[in-house]
């Protein structure tokens, strides 16, 4: 599938020629992981640092969806009372997490060989 990810130039081009390094990754909702978006348009909701885009190809495996629950957070489908990571999902038997907001998906990957690198360019682009 693909999906975009908003970050400043010098990360962007990191990422495109080096791959996707996890242990460069902050912790937010779903725990330390790669977060993208499934709409380049929803990665300013996302973003940390912006300018440039990576466009990439992910393989999520199986994964834990969870639901916006109105107020921009996210709940689980089903119970989950302790804190996401990348470990704790595995042992649950899943590779992924992926949150349905309203108007877009967000996927987390834990594995950065889980993302192939497509493209990456300024944006927002430049309108002639």
């Amino acid at each position: 599938m693909i999906a975009y990810h908003q970050t400043d130039e010098k990360s962007a081009k990191n990422i495109y020629h080096r791959g996707v390094d996890i242990s460069l990754c902050q912790p937010y909702i779903a725990g330390k992981g790669f977060y993208t978006t499934s709409r380049e348009d929803y990665t300013h909701h996302k973003a940390h640092n912006r300018g440039f885009m990576v466009k990439l190809g992910l393989r999520l495996g199986r994964a834990r969806i969870f639901d916006e629950d109105g107020r921009g957070r996210a709940r689980a489908r089903g119970p989950l009372n302790e804190p996401l990571d990348g470990e704790r999902l595995k042992a649950m038997g899943y590779d992924s997490v992926i949150v349905a907001y309203t108007n877009f998906l967000e996927y987390i990957i834990y594995e950065g060989a889980r993302a192939v690198p497509l493209d990456w360019y300024p944006y927002p682009r430049q309108r002639h």
